[in-house]
């Protein structure tokens, strides 16, 4: 008997799933185990939707189920999508929303936003409908862990018609008014503050949420630890450092060598002590209390000179291959300094000639001045002080900014993903533009801060003393082009021991 290849059994089956032939389906999928053909994703992926179409959602959710039990077989989002929607148009949306759990944890795929949009539109109808506290207080919390995860995993919604299906369906006349409300509004685009949630002077700001914070200062930690015990140790010191000195309040980390490096790549230029005291005395005057975070080499009177055209003298330095140089120093090394091995065979280990270059005694006291003042963290050589002002970035429940302008692309892949990176990003990194003459006489300094809010989807907890009256309350924008209109709904009476804990 000629065997089909499997592509083509797939083939069949999805062009009688569109039809929603699901008897044919089910033909093919029984000459295929006749054959010795094994299922692929789109083998069950077809099925489901036939059964969908055919109106047959117990069937189909047996073939969902059923994958749990296939080996080496991956379901999309395409797998669960059509049944998800099905139970949403049958007005059974804890069961949507249980398969899309299932997606989530289970299997790492994450819903579009018009899903989200359905569930939403699907659980608001149902929470009119039912009058039963027990149901209404089911119904709500899934209603915001729908909306939770609109926030974890999308900007906004794209289509305006799923944010005004969302209105409308809240909106509806029923039980749970008391529970839910929703209008659209428009922000004030400097502030982002709500003028129908007058408690909400400004959308909070995309940073990254307590449990994300957590798992970046973990892996950040554990990274660390697998460079070597002792650069563990040493950021540990500075966390414990970071926390004994809380009521510094610092509110922005400088990232040193980035600044003191800023345009220097040219005849005769170097690390600049300079161009920092100008970054720090703009912070200053701007309002901010910055921590400088500066390797120990930088801090003694003769220093590495890592600038591109450096002509200073050169000298033979040792060093761990995981040294304190940043991706941007390491890539200006002039491409005379070849790294030679070291002579004993240690691969971890190199010697190379650097520039160096003297710091004056005006210099040296100003370092002095800002460590005596506790404005100026010194990282211990072997230390990569790239990990302290990321680590600052997420110590506490009301983190400090960090100033560089380090693209930091060798470090998220260990860290968090690219969504996240986004947010942390967005938030939490300052860049800055300096233009200082060669004689240092005229300066010009700009600084691109977070802006105040972001076109993404924002949470705000509105915490009164009457509990009946807090509220949570979340901004969806219209993504659609040329779009400025922003969705608020505000779940009532909701205490919100979830959103509470994360922000701690």
């Amino acid at each position: 008997m000629y065997k089909l290849p499997s592509q083509c059994y797939d083939g069949l089956l999805t062009g009688l799933a569109r039809r929603g032939d699901a008897r044919g389906c089910e033909s093919i999928i029984r000459d295929m185990e006749r054959a010795g053909i094994e299922r692929s994703e789109a083998s069950y992926s077809a099925l489901v939707q036939a059964h969908v179409e055919n109106n047959e959602l117990e069937k189909a959710k047996r073939v969902v189920e059923s994958l749990r039990l296939a080996e080496n077989i991956e379901p999309r989002l395409r797998t669960f999508a059509p049944l998800v929607r099905a139970f949403c148009i049958k007005n059974r949306p804890l069961e949507a929303r249980s398969f899309v759990r299932s997606m989530v944890l289970e299997h790492g795929i994450i819903p579009t936003g018009d899903l989200f949009a359905q569930l939403l539109v699907a659980l608001a109808h149902a929470m009119h409908q039912h009058a039963s506290k027990q149901i209404d207080s089911l119904l709500f919390d899934e209603f915001r862990s729908t909306l939770r995860e609109l926030e974890l995993y999308t900007d906004g919604l794209e289509c305006s018609d799923d944010l005004d299906a969302i209105y409308h369906a809240i909106q509806f006349k029923g039980k749970s008014q008391r529970y839910l409300q929703a209008r659209f509004v428009q922000l004030d685009q400097t502030t982002g503050a709500c003028p129908w949630n007058v408690e909400i002077q400004k959308l909070q700001p995309p940073r990254l949420d307590a449990h994300d914070r957590r798992v970046f200062r973990d892996r950040l930690m554990d990274v660390t630890a697998a460079a070597s015990a002792r650069q563990f140790d040493q950021l540990a010191k500075f966390d414990f450092w970071l926390r004994e000195n809380k009521h510094k309040n610092f509110s922005i980390i400088i990232d040193g060598p980035n600044v003191a490096y800023h345009n220097q790549n040219f005849q005769g230029g170097g690390f600049n002590i300079q161009q920092l005291v100008l970054v720090v005395h703009e912070l200053e005057r701007l309002g901010h209390r910055p921590l400088i975070i500066m390797p120990s080499k930088y801090c003694e009177p003769v220093i590495p000179n890592h600038a591109k055209q450096s002509n200073t003298t050169t000298h033979t330095e040792f060093l761990n291959k995981d040294d304190d140089d940043d991706e941007d120093s390491l890539a200006s090394i002039p491409t005379e300094y070849v790294s030679v091995m070291n002579p004993i065979g240690n691969k971890n280990k190199r010697f190379r000639p650097v520039a160096m270059q003297n710091l004056s005694l005006a210099e040296l006291n100003i370092l002095r001045e800002w460590s005596a003042n506790g404005i100026l963290y010194s990282v211990p050589r072997g230390c990569h002080d790239d990990s302290y002002w990321m680590l600052a970035t997420v110590t506490g429940s009301n983190p400090p900014l960090a100033l560089t302008n380090d693209k930091i692309r060798d470090h998220w892949h260990k860290l968090l993903g690219a969504r996240s990176k986004d947010r942390w990003s967005t938030a939490s990194v300052v860049h800055f533009e300096i233009d200082l003459d060669r004689d240092c006489n005229q300066s010009t300094i700009k600084f691109d801060f977070p802006p105040p809010y972001v076109r993404h989807v924002h949470r705000n907890f509105i915490d009164l003393r009457d509990i009946s009256s807090s509220a949570t309350v979340w901004h969806i924008p219209d993504m659609s082009p040329n779009a400025t209109r922003w969705l608020a709904i505000r779940l009532n009476g909701d205490t919100n021991s979830d959103f509470q804990n994360n922000e701690k």
